[in-house]
């Protein structure tokens, strides 16, 4: 599912309150730093921004994305659903044939 099609049906954020009990906090350090890169480059070159961060607590990721007047807000409750979306968010701003939906690159 698209990031987008999950914040129009209000799925965005699911899971806080779950792991917000456990107490695991997040570190983006955890992280596959590909996953990291492959999201900015993407991101970047197709002219938004992304943004990185935790939520206020510490235990859940949160990823913002800014492409061009559209703003959201992914979260991520575990280092490997955090990688995913990373790799999701790389996924929407790249065409299929692997090349930056705006500039014709490859990331």
């Amino acid at each position: 599912m698209g990031a987008m099609k999950e914040i129009k049906e209000g799925k965005r954020g699911k899971g806080r309150k779950r792991d917000r009990k456990t107490g695991n906090p997040a570190d983006w350090g955890r992280i596959n730093p590909e996953y990291i890169y492959w999201a900015v480059c993407s991101v970047t070159r197709a002219g938004g921004a992304i943004r990185l961060g935790k939520s206020r607590d510490g235990n859940v990721y949160n990823i913002g994305v800014y492409d061009q007047d559209e703003y959201w807000n992914e979260w991520a409750e575990s280092d490997e659903s955090c990688a995913a979306k990373l790799d999701e968010i790389s996924r929407l701003f790249t065409d299929p044939d692997g090349e930056n939906a705006s500039s014709g690159e490859t990331p």
